[in-house]
């Protein structure tokens, strides 16, 4: 039986959510973009890298976090599926 995904999903959704280091990058990342529009007309090309590398950088920190919520989410419902399976399993060898 499979880890149940919406279960997972479900729980690092709200941790996401919940989490100040997500919006802490994301407010980062949004001052980063606002302050580079205005700087925009002057230096177009170097503005356009730096925004593009910031927000590579961004989607890496937040990845990162997810999965670093993520990961102990899946192994406890694995977990929790595997000792199901094992109950099962014993319930029936009786």
């Amino acid at each position: 039986m499979p880890v149940p995904l919406f279960a997972v999903l479900s729980q690092v959704a709200v941790r996401v959510v919940t989490s100040p280091q997500i919006w802490q990058v994301l407010g980062i990342a949004a001052v980063v973009t606002f302050g580079g529009s205005f700087v925009l007309e002057t230096f177009f090309e170097e503005v356009v890298a730096t925004i593009s590398a910031l927000w590579w950088v961004v989607g890496l920190i937040v990845i990162l976090l997810i999965s670093r919520i993520a990961l102990p989410i899946y192994i406890q419902e694995r977990a929790k599926t595997q000792r199901a399976q094992l109950g099962k399993k014993c319930h029936d060898d009786e």
